[in-house]
């Protein structure tokens, strides 16, 4: 994945989210505090796929092909949940429910995170609140 596709996804909202997951797991809700977990790492992959896909159909330079890049990216990352969800279910209906919520609760949290950073002015992005690689 290219460095500023990770820099506009926050790492922080699906940790905190997982962190969450791992605290059901522990308090004895193991199945709901996994899927909770899984739903959180499924949603941080989502917005990292996604930023990337934008930068993919922003650097095409047609419209259509813009389109048809997103459309592809979209129904790929799709059948990567409805993959993960069949095995989950297979697993346990609130495993799956858990990871409904996680990726959920993830994927909002990460849209939040990104919109108001960039709301509020920081032509930066998130690098303004992320460590820095160097």
């Amino acid at each position: 994945m290219n460095v500023f596709a990770r820099n506009r996804t926050n790492p922080y909202v699906s940790l905190s989210v997982a962190v969450i997951g791992l605290a059901v797991l522990l308090v004895g809700y193991r199945w709901i505090g996994g899927g909770i977990i899984v739903g959180a790492v499924l949603a941080y992959l989502n917005s990292t796929f996604l930023s990337k896909r934008i930068d993919a159909a922003a650097g095409s330079g047609n419209v259509g092909i813009a389109l048809m890049l997103m459309q592809i990216g979209l129904m790929t990352t799709m059948v990567i949940i409805a993959i993960v969800t069949v095995i989950l279910i297979q697993l346990s209906t609130a495993m799956a429910l858990g990871c409904v919520g996680g990726f959920a609760v993830g994927q909002i949290g990460a849209l939040i995170a990104y919109y108001w950073q960039h709301g509020r002015g920081g032509s930066e992005g998130l690098s303004a609140v992320l460590p820095s690689n160097r």
